[in-house]
């Protein structure tokens, strides 16, 4: 017998720390598709980090399954070796598509529109999915890339508003398809570092970022921070930025 799949339905419109974050996840590591032979919709969060995965499982309070595709060669070139959640429940799939989620993502996804204090957890997910780091002795960059130009120009247009330095959009010459980055130094670096870690919870931090971050600038973080935030009652439209 098929085991039932739950999830929690109105993840999408109370909204907290939790649910931001997963959001961003979503818009940079998820993909919206189409059956072929049915045309229903459904979405895959893909990652290496297993634990990443297994946190946007539980921000939807699903049971559902998580898969994994086995690293192989193919022509010199390693493929696979990653988590997957596949996600085919319309009314999540709906309200995802409301905040801006679409089919070939990567060149036409929006910066939604949120509340100013959801901004920090659903960047912090995007830090999660594109994100990095350089860290050496002496200095520290971090960087959001993204295949969408306004999308990232979107982005760092939140990021000065916050007070990081404004930055020029730079295109990466080195990838298959068109992708856009921004970098920051060690000083904007620490101002993301305060801005994305305010009021962090256990499901949604990224552990390399974080570990790479606290070394460099010897901070402690709190083992068990309480998230008090309450949730936001969104409203349904005019979520997509403009």
């Amino acid at each position: 017998m098929k085991e039932f799949i739950y999830y929690d339905f109105d993840v999408f419109d109370d909204f907290d720390c939790d649910t931001a974050f997963l959001l961003g996840m979503i818009f940079t590591d998820g993909s919206l598709y189409e059956y072929s032979n049915t045309g229903k919709q459904f979405i895959r969060i893909i990652n290496k980090n297993k634990y990443l995965i297994e946190n946007c499982r539980d921000i939807l309070k699903s049971n559902l399954e998580i898969h994994y595709v086995k690293e192989r060669e193919y022509n010199g070139i390693k493929q696979g070796g990653f988590y997957y959640l596949h996600i085919s429940n319309e009314d999540i799939i709906d309200e995802l598509i409301e905040f801006g989620m679409c089919e070939k993502k990567n060149s036409n996804i929006k910066f939604p529109y949120l509340p100013d204090e959801l901004y920090p957890h659903f960047i912090r997910g995007l830090w999660a999915g594109s994100g990095s780091i350089a860290l050496s002795k002496n200095a520290i960059a971090s960087a959001f890339s993204s295949c969408s130009f306004e999308f990232i120009l979107d982005l760092e247009k939140q990021l000065n508003k916050i007070g990081l330095t404004k930055r020029n959009i730079n295109t990466n010459k080195h990838t298959k398809t068109e992708n856009f980055y921004i970098k920051y130094s060690v000083n904007d670096t620490k101002k993301l570092y305060d801005y994305i870690y305010k009021n962090v919870t256990p499901l949604t931090i990224y552990k390399l970022h974080q570990e790479k971050l606290f070394s460099f600038f010897e901070e402690k973080i709190v083992k068990n921070p309480i998230n008090e935030m309450k949730s936001i009652k969104l409203p349904k439209r005019k979520m997509i930025r403009k």
